[in-house]
């Protein structure tokens, strides 16, 4: 059996500059040789100069020449020192990992943005000047996106007035308690005016016998009864029915005294400017905004005009003018209560109302 080579350092190979020495090994020697000579030259006694010079000269040839192990001596040397003073006990602890988001950030300079340089020629703050201008004026808009605008508008419009039905009273129709009259007529006597006469006729079951065919007729015997009497016509009255009148129910309605109050700086998106136009906000004591609140309108007869439903910032507003007159308006909110209140149209622009809660 054939033994397997040994290893050999082939990657590591080293250059023989000086002779057969390397750079290392002629610097090794050198150095050897130098302590030596500095050795030589001081004022030792000669029984201590002497061996330190032999050992040095010693010493840097076994470091270029002599390996242990494969390996040089100075290697021997410094692995010596390192393990001598490296810790020989290592105790493991653990340390607990800081969170990103709580870690310290760093203090550190902000880079330096970067300067752009800016062109204030006159031709180009006139070009500017003119973008700015273009941008500006707004843009017409078409037949169809108007058309879009006007249905959106009339859509939303529909949301803001809320139907109430009038409630209407119904009379109650009572069925009188009628008695008959009844009235006994007598029947004239009268002599019949003509006879009529009734023919009789008397059948007879007899058994057929060939000689029954030449049997002769006989006639039957005729009566005479007497006509029917004629009734004399009788002249009918009308019959009265008297009934329970109940008179018709009057609506009276009465309108308050306490007139609606109007505030201009109420917070509104766009002001109304056309007149006998409402609009208004529904408020609790507090100044708090009341949602989905019904304003109904009425006219001084206590009819509904309009009903309108308040969104969530508490405002609602009516698209179409009322006509000039004084009116009657009032606020529907569970668990709160607004008194009604009056106010009056002429043709000008009303400011926004404001109801406010008891």
């Amino acid at each position: 059996m054939k033994e397997h080579p040994i290893p050999q350092d082939v990657t590591g190979y080293k250059f023989h500059i000086v002779g057969n020495m390397t750079l290392k090994q002629f610097a090794e020697v050198g150095a050897g040789v130098l302590v030596a000579v500095i050795l030589y030259n001081t004022n030792l006694l000669a029984f201590i100069k002497w061996p330190l010079i032999m050992l040095s000269v010693g010493l840097g040839g076994m470091m270029a020449f002599v390996p242990i192990e494969e390996r040089p001596l100075d290697h021997w040397i410094v692995t010596f020192f390192r393990r001598l003073y490296s810790p020989t006990k290592f105790y493991w602890r653990k340390d607990s990992t800081i969170p990103f988001a709580l870690k310290p950030e760093k203090t550190g300079e902000k880079p330096a943005e970067p300067q752009f340089e800016i062109d204030l020629t006159p031709a180009r703050q006139q070009r500017i000047r003119d973008y700015l201008a273009s941008v500006s004026q707004p843009t017409p808009l078409s037949e169809t996106d108007q058309a879009e605008s006007a249905q959106v508008s009339k859509i939303l419009q529909t949301f803001d007035e809320v139907p109430v039905e009038v409630v209407r009273s119904k009379q109650m129709k009572i069925k009188p308690q009628l008695t008959p009259r009844i009235r006994k007529l007598s029947v004239s006597q009268h002599q019949p005016a003509e006879k009529q006469t009734v023919f009789q006729t008397e059948l007879t079951t007899t058994e057929k016998t060939p000689a029954a065919k030449n049997l002769p007729l006989t006639k039957p015997p005729t009566t005479e009864l007497p006509a029917k009497p004629e009734l004399e016509p009788v002249a009918t009255t009308p019959i009265e029915v008297f009934a329970d009148e109940t008179p018709p129910i009057e609506n009276t309605y009465t309108a308050p005294q306490q007139s609606a109050a109007t505030n201009a700086k109420l917070p509104f998106p766009q002001k109304n400017l056309s007149p006998n136009t409402i609009m208004g906000m529904v408020l609790t004591p507090d100044d708090k905004l009341v949602d989905r609140a019904v304003v109904t309108i009425k006219n001084l007869q206590g009819k509904v005009i309009r009903a309108l439903k308040t969104n969530l910032l508490g405002q609602f507003f009516a698209t179409t003018p009322l006509p000039n007159g004084t009116y009657v308006v009032s606020a529907e909110k569970e668990g709160l209560s607004f008194p009604e209140q009056t106010f009056s149209l002429n043709g000008s622009v009303l400011q926004p109302l404001e109801l406010r809660a008891a």
